[in-house]
């Protein structure tokens, strides 16, 4: 039997899942064959931590047999409001990554 996307669950990410976050972020990274620069990953750190903190990182998670497989995010950053945009806040797309086992079926 193959799996689908209707095999996956879906919880939204908190503050104690950090580590998650990270650990997809530098796998996305790596894969796009890019090498963090010194202090890059701890900048990370402390800009998801007061993102979190603020509210303005909502991430998901898929998880298989729960397990968290791919997971996303959405960095509301802080920009000047405009006549065609009141919100002082725009989305930006942060930390797609799916486990490699789990590509294709779906789930992104």
């Amino acid at each position: 039997m193959t799996e689908s996307s209707t095999d996956y669950g879906l919880r939204k990410a908190g503050p104690a899942d950090l580590e998650i976050v990270l650990a997809h972020r530098a796998r996305m990274f790596h894969a796009m064959g890019l090498v963090e620069i010194e202090g890059a990953a701890a900048a990370s750190r402390e800009f998801f931590e007061a993102a979190f903190k603020e509210n303005r990182y909502h991430g998901w998670f898929a998880l298989h047999d729960g397990q968290v497989v791919a997971g996303g995010g959405v960095v509301l950053l802080v920009y000047q409001p405009g006549p065609r945009q009141a919100s002082q806040f725009r989305p930006f797309v942060v930390n797609m990554w799916t486990d490699e086992t789990h590509r294709g079926k779906g789930i992104a």
